[in-house]
């Protein structure tokens, strides 16, 4: 008796001990990318009817793989994962069980059992996981050690796809094309020809540059943009928050003295219709008797048509607020803050603080007006302005000379 495969004498059976884990794994891949819907083989055909959830056929092909030779196995897990997630002519492949890749890629490149084009499609299917995932931060490690060959399309297509969202056509088109002239089988030309044509109306501008879908993920991708030197629309705020009813109340410093550590700050702000909008947060550090500065414009929830108090360029290529307010929360760190006008002030920090989703701000507010009043001879009720004339504290103009102007108002009452 012969195997049928190699023509070698065996005992028994139809293949022998050499080929089969070989009939195996073909089958194994067989299974995995094999179309439920329209089966072609009377025998799977009736298997697949007779499942609960036939779309769930092609997850035979993971017990399958059980069955191949040790070595092999890993990875034909993750080929079949691959094959069983190609749905439709623009799927890229890229497993599903992402995790699994991740895992267990550095495993693959050192496995003896693996040819180099199987060891690079494991590297092409992390990569395409990372872009996939969108974490940008991962992608430089694997980027160039993924290389194209002949013997599988994913690499190609995987590439193309992450030159497409960094909007480098020229390159991701340059590698479709190398890929249409190597596999010609008739889905893989439907698949790149697709892709092809995609790019081309990205190009024209007819279809528009690819971005994520949350403001988060677009977020995180134009940064990455701009580490690559890539032009790119300005992203404006994230217009989620928490709600205002949702924000815990401001800690109030009550210790009846000036404290020897603050930070007096002012926000300055435009009206936008009938809202006021903060553009520029304006702070000084007092740290027994040192003094130092803060100042940052901020990109505004809604842009001013004429602002009168800055300028419209700073603003428009200013930080947005989750960048902004938590630059200046970094230079605030633990210390009290310090706001002669409270009652209107903190109206804009609350908001600075919920549109950049915080619940709570845990630093002490010093109510410079109130604590004037409780310090007053004649109990009087003072506003900032009064309180700035008692002290004869010059108010100034800029938002910084403002912060200053508070800053003063304390040391005089110290």
């Amino acid at each position: 008796m012969r195997c049928l495969l190699c023509g070698n004498e065996i005992d028994e059976g139809a293949v022998c001990d050499a080929c089969a884990p070989k009939v195996t794994e073909e089958l194994c891949y067989k299974v995995a990318q094999y179309d439920y819907k329209e089966p072609d083989d009377e025998l799977w055909a009736n298997i697949i009817s007779a499942l609960e959830k036939p779309y769930k056929f092609r997850n035979f092909s993971q017990d399958l793989a059980e069955h191949t030779v040790e070595e092999r196995k890993t990875f034909v897990r993750i080929q079949c994962m691959n094959l069983s997630n190609k749905t439709n002519k623009n799927s890229l492949g890229v497993p599903k069980n992402e995790d699994f890749v991740v895992q267990h890629e550095a495993e693959c490149e050192q496995n003896p059992a693996l040819t180099e084009s199987e060891k690079n499609l494991v590297k092409a299917l992390l990569l395409g996981y990372y872009v996939s995932n969108k974490s940008w931060d991962l992608i430089e490690d694997i980027l160039n050690k993924v290389v194209t060959d002949e013997t599988f399309v994913e690499p190609y297509l995987i590439l193309a796809d992450y030159y497409m969202k960094i909007r480098d056509y020229e390159k991701a088109t340059a590698i479709l094309e190398e890929a249409k002239g190597i596999f010609i089988s008739e889905n893989d030309q439907e698949r790149i020809s697709s892709w092809i044509d995609d790019i081309d109306q990205r190009k024209d501008g007819k279809k528009k540059a690819w971005i994520p879908k949350a403001w988060e993920d677009i977020y995180f991708f134009y940064q990455y943009l701009d580490k690559l030197g890539v032009e790119h629309l300005r992203l404006g705020n994230n217009k989620e928050k928490i709600n205002e009813a949702d924000f815990k109340p401001f800690i109030r410093y009550e210790k009846g003295e000036v404290p020897n550590v603050y930070v007096a700050v002012w926000f300055t702000t435009e009206y936008y219709l009938k809202v006021k909008e903060t553009v520029e947060i304006n702070a000084v550090r007092v740290s027994d008797g040192e003094i130092k500065e803060y100042h940052s414009f901020v990109y505004p929830l809604n842009m001013p048509k004429k602002p009168k108090y800055v300028k419209e360029d700073d603003i428009k290529s200013a930080p947005l607020i989750k960048d902004a307010f938590g630059e200046f929360m970094q230079f605030v760190g633990n210390d009290v803050l310090a706001i002669a006008g409270f009652d209107e002030q903190k109206k804009y920090l609350s908001r600075l603080a919920r549109y950049s989703m915080m619940d709570h701000i845990d630093n002490e507010i010093f109510d410079v007006v109130e604590y004037g009043e409780d310090i007053s001879d004649d109990f009087s009720s003072y506003t900032r302005s009064t309180l700035l004339e008692k002290y004869n504290v010059n108010e100034g103009t800029t938002g910084m000379e403002k912060a200053e102007a508070t800053m003063r108002l304390v040391e005089k009452m110290r």
